[in-house]
């Protein structure tokens, strides 16, 4: 599996992520017409780290992750809680071991289309994992 799809997986095993959302939509494309919150996961990039150990290399990825809601108040509780159960996480995801989880970059991005707003947070992280 992806790294994409292990980060969602402990997201959705995440108890902060689950108070605030328990009937969350994992996906990996916005949907338009969805209705309560959402989180997508996006792989902006990411690369081989050899030099760390070529048997066995370290891989950094990009991951972004939008959090979208209908309220505002509901969206940034969703980002933080996001953001508290991912931000420093070491330990499995899968078939993966994470060594570290920065986050790089937080930006409230709500869009207008027609009469909707999408509330949407985006939280920029970077991983490295093997």
């Amino acid at each position: 599996m992806s790294i994409e799809i292990e980060v969602a997986n402990l997201l959705q095993a995440d108890a902060g992520v689950a108070a605030i959302a328990p009937t969350i939509n994992m996906e990996f494309v916005h949907e338009q017409n969805a209705t309560g919150p959402q989180i997508v996961i996006t792989r902006v990039s990411g690369n081989i780290e050899p030099e760390l150990d070529p048997a066995n290399p370290w891989r950094r990825a990009r991951l972004q992750i939008d959090c979208y809601d209908d309220d505002y108040r509901k969206t940034k509780a969703l980002a933080a809680a996001v953001e508290s159960g991912f931000w420093a996480y070491q330990g499995p995801a899968g078939s993966y071991q994470i060594d570290n989880v920065s986050l790089d970059n937080v930006s409230d991005l709500s869009e207008r289309d027609s009469d909707k707003i999408d509330r949407r947070v985006s939280l920029d992280f970077l991983v490295l994992y093997q």
